[in-house]
């Protein structure tokens, strides 16, 4: 396990331990799990679950407490925080050779995960996993200087990329833009991935707010 930053926003990777990697029940269920086209007029689209609580399932629900206690972990030892997140929704997407996972962020949540997994479960390295900073959108707010670079670092650089295989897990800010590159292989590439909010007492006094997350399986 180890944590990246870009800008000072931590990432965190790590490759799952082995009583937490996939097995072959869950894949069987996992690759047969409904999926559809994310944009239907580009041909080398991502594909998508239909259903956006995958995780739920019976078989699957092991994938899911993996996934929270990482999540966990970041907010308490990486944050530094100790209010309590919920998954909100989890699905699943499918590339294969040729196509990529468009670029993009998540609205109305505050963290993503990221589980990668390879057809028949093998070690093949996959096409990897890529993030940004997203531009401020509003107006006014997205000047910014183009600064001449003499070192990349994890205080200057915009973007990573970050090799992926069977079992890899990335926790981020639900805001960055995140995709991955095109799959250079006849194998499929997996991935799982999950939404988290805040479902806690934040603040104090007149400032104070009760956040209570609720959860409803739609079609995404």
């Amino acid at each position: 396990m180890h944590t990246m930053s870009m800008n000072s926003v931590p990432i965190l990777v790590t490759e799952l331990l082995d009583q937490e990697k996939i097995n072959r029940d869950q894949y069987d269920v996992l690759v047969n799990i409904p999926l559809k086209k994310r944009e239907e007029e580009f041909e080398s689209s991502t594909f998508l679950s239909n259903s956006s609580h995958i995780l739920d399932h019976p078989s699957l629900l092991s994938i899911k407490e993996t996934k929270e206690r990482y999540v966990d972990y970041y907010l308490k030892q990486v944050i530094g925080i100790k209010n309590k997140f919920i998954m909100t929704s989890s699905w699943l997407t499918m590339n294969y050779n040729g196509s990529s996972h468009e670029r993009h962020s998540h609205g109305n949540v505050i963290l993503s995960c990221v589980l990668y997994f390879c057809e028949n479960l093998s070690d093949e390295e996959m096409a990897p996993f890529y993030i940004s900073q997203k531009g401020l959108p509003h107006v006014f707010q997205n000047f910014q200087f183009e600064y001449h670079i003499e070192n990349f670092n994890e205080y200057n650089s915009t973007n990573l990329t970050i090799p992926t295989k069977s079992n890899i897990l990335i926790i981020f800010p639900a805001w960055m833009l995140h995709g991955s590159m095109p799959m250079n292989s006849n194998t499929k590439r997996y991935c799982i991935g999950s939404n988290y909010f805040i479902n806690d007492h934040v603040g104090s006094g007149y400032h104070s707010l009760n956040i209570q997350a609720s959860i409803k399986d739609l079609n995404i």
